[in-house]
């Protein structure tokens, strides 16, 4: 026997060998990547292309896991081996794949390269579908390219204690507490979960705790809980529940009752909504046109492709109409997300085919009577990579990316983690202390969500102060706050008197959720509103609060509008009176600083209440004690906004800007006056008056030096028109050098 052959002979069997554990290798790595695991397929896949790397399957199959763990640079490596290799003849979307990868990565240049190499494939092989699809991959690098400039100038607020190196992200705040999902990075594919070894669970951190430790909300056996939203009562949550062991429809949307963050009795929607067959996912209730609808993402029949944001009106708490596709939205790609403003009628959502900077972009579509096409928000809210399930929170901003900058063990851009912008009108003043600039934000934050989350504080019947038509009081809310909460028990009783006895404990119940989750937490707000205020006034920065008074329609209208005015003044009471008067030298204009604490006044009185409210005095089950009336009586701080040098309010100290000159005989002139102090270091100049009811426009200048004080008389009359008519009239102050004029509300009643 030869040396040769000797050789041969020992080492066939080992050449064998190693092909037999390629191919395990090979096995497990697809078992892996098909429950999710992603990262154990790599390495899997790596290890058998360390026994043989010429495999153009096995490399396919390594870059699709990479693509899947979201390792962009790895992928575009791996991808362009294979087209220098010309794979493409077996894979017709390699080019495709790179260039998407490319792009995912932000060189937008090299994508565009890439994708222009492809269109001339398959314009010569007359692959039309592909052929499409690269034509829209070029048009949208070109729109990345005009556009990665562009930016908004938003401030982030820091939620780095809250960010892990696993996947994060949100979908609501509720009382206070930031609801996440969170999940290990292994099990992520677009951030919806299906591995058995890990499972994704709702958590919720406190805001105004100091220590971010997060509480437990929901977690269920082998089922994947993720996207909560709550209905418009409080008393409902949907989320998306996606069991990793039935591949023909993963994910349904839940619902359970929730009561003070509890969640119980949990089940999935029928079929109306859940279709059979398919993936139904992030679900978002809102109210919309007056009704509460619900938005959710799904690859149901009769959508444009893949996922479509979709709509169903939900009618009795549990009953829901047959749901209708956005079409003005909805593309051949994906559309997941959906999140819709009711305060600004914007419908939000992720798509990755619209134009955007990479994966998913958040776009916005724009509800009048329909919803309009979608637009690009933009940087910094998106970026090249995965930017979902966006939301708003007053003037705060949430979105979840796995953009550069995330937390991560390994690969820069495997997990999403979650990004809060803020963006305040004005620039804020830089501090060296990293502790003081988290505060600020933080008082920031919750400062501005009363934008899209008004400060609600309700009031007993005809109170403050009685059976009297005052336009002022002396009483703070926080003195009203707890007469009305001494109550409860006659709201109870009251509410539930001739009820039958199961009917009575459901009305018991209202009351008691009434009280708790409206009038308790609206105090508990304005109290940390009054603290963040003084923090941000105390720190030079102006602020202007829009106040909205309410009352039920039990008394008569004018009755009402005063009512409503003393309401509002037992606010700036409480305000004034808040922590041994700390904010009383802003409210009225002296503070050292110069910082101005402003409201403007909108009494409503019974105007703007639901006229469906019993006004029958001797129905005071109704008229008084139903919550539906006790949720009429209340005042709402509507927004509070920055101010600067230029807004002549931070100039002037009013008492009140709505002047009530009360009933008048038709024809008649009556004076009215304005109080003005200058409470600034400018001397202002007031150049006209126009809107004044029954009388010419007021030219005249008048002259305002610092710290003076001027009684301006103002004469109205009006005409016939106006017999036995209430009136409300704007009058505008112009001053010079001012672009928008000082505009205060005359109201009053016209007799004969």
């Amino acid at each position: 026997m030869s040396r040769l052959f000797i050789i041969l002979w020992f080492t066939a069997p080992l050449i064998c060998l190693s092909q037999y554990k390629q191919r395990d290798y090979v096995r497990y790595a697809q078992d892996a990547f098909h429950q999710g695991n992603f990262s154990y397929a790599i390495e899997l896949y790596e290890q058998a292309l360390g026994l043989d790397s010429t495999s153009t399957t096995l490399i396919w199959e390594y870059a699709s896991a990479l693509l899947q763990y979201k390792d962009y640079k790895t992928a575009a490596r791996v991808l362009k081996k294979l087209v220098d290799q010309e794979a493409y003849v077996v894979y017709p979307d390699l080019k495709i794949k790179l260039g998407q990868t490319q792009k995912l990565m932000g060189d937008y240049n090299a994508a565009q390269s890439t994708f222009l190499t492809a269109l001339k494939d398959f314009k010569a092989s007359k692959n039309k579908a592909l052929q499409i699809l690269t034509q829209h991959e070029l048009a949208s690098c070109e729109w990345a390219i005009a556009h990665q400039s562009d930016t908004s100038s938003y401030i982030c607020i820091d939620l780095d204690d809250l960010n892990t190196t696993h996947t994060e992200f949100a979908q609501m705040i509720l009382n206070r507490e930031l609801w996440i999902t969170t999940l290990p990075v292994d099990s992520s594919r677009l951030d919806v979960v299906y591995t058995p070894h890990y499972q994704a669970q709702l958590v919720s951190y406190n805001l105004d705790s100091i220590t971010r430790n997060y509480i437990k909300r929901l977690k269920l056996q082998n089922i994947d809980v993720s996207n909560p939203t709550v209905s418009i009562d409080g008393k409902r949550i949907y989320f998306s529940m996606c069991d990793r062991q039935n591949s023909l429809s993963p994910c349904k949307i839940g619902v359970g009752l929730i009561q003070k963050g509890e969640i119980y009795q949990v089940d999935t929607l029928g079929e109306i909504i859940n279709a059979t067959g398919s993936n139904t996912t992030t679900p978002m209730v809102t109210e919309m046109d007056g009704k509460e609808v619900l938005f959710f993402s799904s690859n149901r029949t009769g959508g444009s492709g893949g996922m479509d944001i979709w709509m169903s009106e939900i009618k009795n708490g549990n009953q829901y109409t047959k749901p209708t596709a956005i079409k003005a939205i909805n593309s051949i790609g994906d559309e997941i997300c959906p999140y819709f403003n009711s305060r600004s009628q914007n419908l939000y959502f992720s798509s990755n085919w619209h134009d955007g900077f990479g994966g998913f972009d958040v776009f916005k579509s724009p509800y009048k009577t329909s919803f309009n096409q979608p637009e690009n928000i933009g940087q910094p809210i998106n970026s090249p990579t995965n930017d979902v399930y966006y939301f708003e929170y007053g003037d705060s901003l949430f979105v979840s990316s796995n953009r550069v900058g995330s937390k991560t063990e390994r690969v820069e851009t495997c997990c999403s983690d979650i990004f809060a912008y803020l963006k305040p009108p004005v620039k804020t003043q830089e501090v060296d202390s990293t502790s003081e600039k988290i505060e600020q934000d933080k008082n920031a934050f919750v400062f501005t969500e009363i934008s899209d989350s008004p400060i609600i504080l309700f009031f007993h019947n005809d109170e403050p102060d009685p059976k009297t038509t005052h336009a002022t009081t002396k009483q703070t809310y926080g003195a009203t706050f707890q007469n009305y909460i001494a109550l409860i028990d006659e709201y109870r009783t009251n509410y539930s008197a001739s009820l039958a006895e199961n009917e009575q404990k459901i009305a018991k119940e209202e009351i008691d959720s009434f009280f708790l989750k409206r009038v308790q937490v609206g105090f508990d707000r304005l109290n940390t509103f009054c603290h963040s205020a003084f923090k941000i006034l105390e720190n030079g920065q102006s602020i202007l609060v829009d106040i909205q008074g309410f009352a039920s329609p039990l008394a008569q209208s004018r009755y009402n509008v005063y009512l409503t005015q003393r309401r509002i003044q037992s606010f700036i009471n409480q305000l004034i009176a808040y922590e041994d008067s700390c904010l009383a030298a802003y409210i009225f204009g002296t503070a050292q600083n110069g910082a101005r604490l402003i409201f403007h006044e909108l009494p409503n009185g019974e105007f703007k209440a639901d006229q469906h409210i019993s006004d029958d005095r001797k129905d005071t089950r109704n008229s008084v004690y139903a919550v539906s009336a006790a949720q009429e009586r209340k005042i709402e701080i509507k927004s509070a906004r920055f101010l600067d040098s230029l807004d002549i309010r931070s100039k002037i100290y009013l008492e009140h800007d709505v002047q009530d000159i009360g009933t008048f005989v038709i024809n008649r002139p009556k004076l009215t006056h304005f109080n003005f102090t200058n409470c600034s270091k400018d001397t202002l100049t007031l150049k006209s008056i126009t809107g004044i009811p029954g009388q010419q426009d007021d030219h005249s200048t008048k002259t305002l030096l610092p710290g003076e004080q001027l009684n301006l008389a103002v004469k109205i009359q009006l005409g016939n028109s106006h017999m036995n008519k209430e009136f409300d009239q704007p009058i505008s102050f112009e001053f010079e050098g001012y672009q928008t004029p000082l505009t205060l509300r005359v109201i009053g009643m016209c007799k004969e």
